[in-house]
Order: structure tokens, then sequence, then C-alpha cells
């Protein structure tokens, strides 16, 4: 058979095939399927009901994000004001995840740590191997001497890192209190988390180990949330102190000078005025600066609050003295230098008027403490301005 003969055959078959082919095929299919291909973009795949709720399942049981924890460095009262709106759900997500980064920095620290010991008794096996006789002459350093100098080296690294990881612990510890005592406002339970903060707040030193610890302070002194920071607050406080101080004195000399233009006014009421409103100024002026430290009043207040009432109760004499004093100081029964005869037998020169009790030098020359609750609850007679005041119920 020639080769043009096997040819034509073959050029048959293939002819043959292409014809049967398209006679199977759906010439309407054929023409949309080749305008989809070009034309339609890939399809999203279809999921099936069960598989939808699985999804939906995922989503709900995601773990909720701390929104706080986006900038560790969040200024104390900007997270203040972040989580004043926060219910006590939130709160709480918000202090597990300060929590869980509270012990991976302590983690850290203790790894720090560690590394840090095994140095020390690497030195200490250097040294102790190192006990051949140093010849003077040499300038060089021995094999052994180098190696001491290295180790000592990542050793003062190994103690910087701790410190740093410290001062960074202290922050966080700080910023989660600040959620705790909110939490605790809405009558949730801090105990275990401040338990632990309080438990891993410090780090126990070596102090016989002389180079870590001065390493250690070098390491906080220039830090900038370390000694530097602590420099700025408390430079700060003291700024506070000195300003009340002079703006009490300020105000105490003002007050003086317009109470004394009223005759209305006695002795008594004003030195009062006057001396109470330079310690109110000073009050303000030091809780300014314990502010300017971050010391967080909030709780000292709550307990105030809470402890009035037992207080009070506890108390119920020494207020009534200060109720006694007050009204004695506003209705003038008597004033300074005044002669007087109060609580029915005592009989003498009013010398100062506190608000808890009244001093009075009586003709045998002693000075007798009287609470103003004795006073105010008898006749007061005034010799000096012949003034007689009844006696009041006992408050």
């Amino acid at each position: 058979m020639s080769l043009i003969t096997v040819k034509k055959i073959i050029i048959g078959l293939i002819f043959s095939l292409s014809i049967s082919n398209l006679a199977n095929a759906d010439p309407i299919n054929a023409t949309q399927d080749a305008a989809h291909s070009s034309l339609a973009k890939p399809e999203i795949p279809l999921i099936k009901p069960q598989e939808a709720a699985t999804s939906s399942d995922t989503e709900k049981k995601a773990p909720p994000v701390a929104r706080t924890l986006v900038d560790p460095k969040i200024d104390i009262e900007d997270l203040r004001l972040v989580i004043q709106p926060m219910t006590k759900e939130d709160l709480t997500i918000e202090a597990d995840a300060w929590f869980r980064t509270l012990r991976t920095k302590v983690a850290q620290i203790s790894n720090a740590e560690l590394a840090v010991r095994r140095k020390n008794r690497e030195l200490a096996a250097i040294k102790s191997t190192n006990t051949a006789p140093i010849d003077s002459e040499k300038s060089i350093p021995n094999s052994e001497d180098k190696a001491e100098v290295a180790k000592n080296d990542a050793k003062i690294k190994l103690v910087d890192q701790s410190t740093k990881l410290s001062i960074e612990r202290s922050e966080i510890i700080d910023h989660l209190k600040v959620i705790l005592n909110q939490i605790d406002l809405l009558g949730g339970d801090t105990k275990a988390m401040r338990a632990y903060a309080d438990a891993v707040s410090t780090t126990k030193i070596e102090v016989s180990d002389y180079a870590s610890t001065l390493a250690r302070l070098k390491s906080w002194g220039i830090a900038e949330d370390g000694g530097i920071s602590w420099i700025k607050k408390i430079a700060l406080f003291m700024s506070y102190l000195v300003a009340s101080f002079f703006v009490a004195k300020l105000i105490k000399a003002a007050i003086y000078r317009s109470l004394s233009m009223s005759s209305a006014t006695s002795n008594l009421l004003r030195n009062f005025i006057v001396d109470w409103s330079g310690k109110a100024i000073l009050f303000f002026g030091f809780l300014a600066g314990l502010s300017a430290l971050e010391i967080d009043l909030s709780p000292l207040f709550a307990a105030i609050g809470a402890a009035g009432l037992v207080v009070g109760l506890a108390l119920q004499g020494t207020l009534s003295n200060l109720a006694s004093g007050l009204l004695i100081m506003a209705n003038k029964p008597f004033d300074i230098n005044d002669d007087v005869e109060v609580g029915g037998d005592i009989k003498g020169q009013v010398r100062s008027v506190s608000i808890f009790s009244t001093l009075i030098l009586t003709p045998e020359n002693t000075l007798k403490i009287v609470p103003n609750n004795t006073i105010w609850g008898g006749v007061i007679v005034n010799h000096s301005t012949g003034k007689v005041t009844p006696a009041h119920k006992s408050t």
C-alpha cells in the first residue's frame, strides 16, 4: 500500500468523526456555553442551609475583641472616658484581654530573670576556675577574662531588658486596675484579678549583685516611662502644693479684708472662715497633686462615702460639738476677750474658739477647754456686753 493511500484513509477517518460529533451536539447550548464562557464572571458558590447554620454559629462563637487594647499605651484618663459607657459584660471582656496581656508580660519577665540567674552562675563558674596568678606585665586579657567580660555584657543586656519589661508590666497593671475599678462600681467581682496583679507587681532583686542592681537603676532612671516619668510627676505634685499654698494665702487675705469691713461678722466667725478657707484650698491642691501622681482617688471617695454612716454614728459627740461651734460663731453670743459665764459654773475670758471647743481663761489664771456642746446647751452670760443667751437644746 502506498503512502498516498494511507494519508487518504487517515483524512477520511478524521472527517467522519467530526461529522458525527456535530450531529450529536445541541447547537443552542453550544452557543450559550460559548457566550457564558466568554462573558460570565465567576459565581460565589451557594451555601447549603446546613452549612449556613454552621457559619452563623462560628461567627457567634468568635472571641470578642477588646477595644481598649488596640493602643496599649493609651492615657489613663482617656481610658476612663473610653470605658465609661461600657456595661459590666463589656468591661469583663476588656479586663480579660488586659489580664492575658499581663500574664504574657510576667512570663517574659520571668524568662529574662531566669536568664540573668544563669549568666550569674556561668560567671561564678568562670571566676572559680580562673585561679591562675595574674601577670601585671601582660596587658592582654586571657581567654577566660574575655569570656567573663562577654558574659557580663550579656547579663547587663538581659537586666536592661527585664527592667524595661517591668516598666511595661506596671503600665499594664495601672490600666487593668482602672477597668477593674469600673467593674467594681457596677457590682462585678474582681478579687481574683486584683490578687494576681498585686502578686506580680514587683520583681525580687538580688541586692548582692551590685552590677545588676546598678544596671537596673540606670535603666529605670533613663526610661521615659520610668525614672523620667516619676521625676515629672513629683515635680508636678510639688508645683501643685506650692501653688495651692500661695493661692491659699491670697484667698485668706482677701476674705479677711472683706469680713473685717463688716461689723455684723464676729471675730470668731471671721477667723473660722479665713482659717478653713485656706485649709480647703490646700486640701484640694493636695488632691490635685495626687492626681498628678496618677493615683486613682475614686476608690478613696467611694470608701469615704460607704464609711460615712459608720463614722457618723461613732462620732456623734464630736459632730455635736462641731454643730454647736458653728452655731456659736453664727449667733455671736460672745467674742474673743469677752468675760463670760458658761456651762453653769465656768467663768472667765474667752481666748479662742474652734469648731469643737472653746478656750476660757479663768480668774485663777487657769485655761479651761470647754466643749462647744456644753456651752450651747446651757445659759451663756456675757458680762462684757450684758447679753444673756438662753440655753438651747443640745444638738
